[in-house]
């Protein structure tokens, strides 16, 4: 991702909460453009993303919640026609692996 950003020559600030890594050693940032648009928000806010907050990493989980909410009333991006009606973590404890 990085590599997409920096060649449309935004600059970029790379974020981290209280644990920059997940369990399974993912490195989990907040990625802000020109210092002042938070690109994971907007990727929630035009449908192209899922929301998914690894506790204790919550510092924007009541925007990110906001985005996706609109996202989903809008019907943009993955929440349109024909796309997700439910967030898989919804599905997931709908249908259990057995």
């Amino acid at each position: 991702m990085r590599k997409i950003l920096k060649e449309l020559r935004w600059n970029v600030l790379i974020e981290t909460d209280i644990q920059p890594y997940d369990k399974y050693n993912r490195l989990l940032v907040y990625v802000w453009a020109d210092n002042k648009r938070l690109i994971n928000e907007q990727m929630l806010f035009d449908g192209y993303s899922v929301l998914f907050t690894i506790q204790p990493n919550s510092k924007y989980a009541d925007r990110f919640r906001n985005a996706q909410r609109m996202a989903r009333e809008k019907k943009l991006g993955i929440w349109g026609q024909d796309g997700l009606t439910e967030r898989p973590l919804d599905y997931k404890k709908k249908h259990p692996r057995e």
